[in-house]
């Protein structure tokens, strides 16, 4: 996470301890009408890539390969895989909520659309692959006021993650006309 937030002044701001304010909101609704959990089928993918390295490491210790870097870094890799990979499918908890009134996050809780500047789904591919990210903006948080998001939540391995951006707006459009 970066440290300092630069403003649009072209001052920066140290963001390193500040937490997003949770707002207790009395109408946080019971049920959801959307919620958003870990594609079982990219974790389970994730997990047999996994265990198919470290079968590959068990099976090069025994031909007795020249180099020892390429085991160290399979076996390494192969635990990585095989332990998000099963971490994610252990992980029951909904990564995202949407419901008439707001939408949910771990970090940011509950928000009610009213406090939201916009949600959208973004393509970032400025890593090895791309990403597909939820940008919320907040109204009222120094992310605001330099135009930043307050929260960017990966949805790459969310189950139906294409729907998000679209239900985010038809939600969010019928409580504006709601509330008008």
């Amino acid at each position: 996470m970066k440290k300092w937030l630069r403003m649009p002044d072209g001052t920066f701001h140290n963001i390193k301890d500040i937490k997003p304010t949770n707002k207790f909101y009395i109408n946080e609704p019971a049920e959801y009408e959307f919620e958003y959990f870990y594609s079982k089928n990219e974790k389970i993918t994730s997990t047999l890539l996994g265990i198919a390295l470290i079968g590959f490491f068990i099976w090069s210790l025994f031909v007795g390969m020249n180099s020892i870097l390429i085991p160290i870094a399979i076996i390494i890799m192969g635990m990585f895989f095989s332990y998000f990979g099963i971490k994610g499918l252990l992980d029951k908890s909904a990564k995202l909520k949407l419901a008439k009134t707001g939408l949910w996050t771990a970090k940011l809780g509950f928000v009610e659309w009213k406090d939201i500047i916009k949600a959208q789904v973004i393509e970032d591919a400025s890593g090895k692959s791309p990403q597909t990210i939820l940008e919320i903006y907040l109204k009222g948080t120094i992310f605001a006021e330099a135009n930043q998001p307050d929260e960017r939540l990966n949805l790459t391995d969310i189950e139906g993650k294409q729907f998000v951006e679209t239900e985010i707006y038809i939600l969010q459009s019928k409580h504006n006309e709601h509330t008008k």
